[in-house]
């Protein structure tokens, strides 16, 4: 008689950030639309896409600022932008606006949303 083995237990924490990559994946896969076999320049505009992450909207940028929780830019975006020699507060504000946020920033605003902070 053969003992069926254990199942395999995922920790929940992890199972989410699987489910958030397969989404961004699909999401990033999906701007690039390449037509038939991908070319260099699509898997690089998918890559860049997932480097980046799904911009933010403009409305939860102001949307948590107006509930006093600011978001903070995605650190890589100002440094790349300040790199270009953009003064630090417009790489900032620039990023913002593309809705390239800092993710720690993101969930506690939208903890505070739904009252959990």
């Amino acid at each position: 008689m053969t003992e069926s083995p254990e199942p395999e237990v995922v920790p929940p924490g992890l199972r989410k950030r699987w489910e958030e990559f397969g989404e961004l994946s699909r999401k990033c896969w999906a701007k690039v639309k390449p037509k038939e076999l991908p070319t260099a320049k699509a898997f690089e505009e998918f890559f860049s896409c997932m480097r980046t992450g799904d911009p933010v909207s403009r409305a939860e940028v102001e949307g948590c600022a107006r509930i006093g929780h600011p978001l903070a830019p995605a650190p890589i975006c100002v440094l790349v932008k300040t790199a270009k020699d953009i003064p630090p507060a417009q790489a900032v504000k620039e990023c913002l606006d593309e809705g390239k946020v800092h993710g720690i920033s993101l969930l506690a605003c939208r903890a505070a949303k739904v009252g959990e902070i």
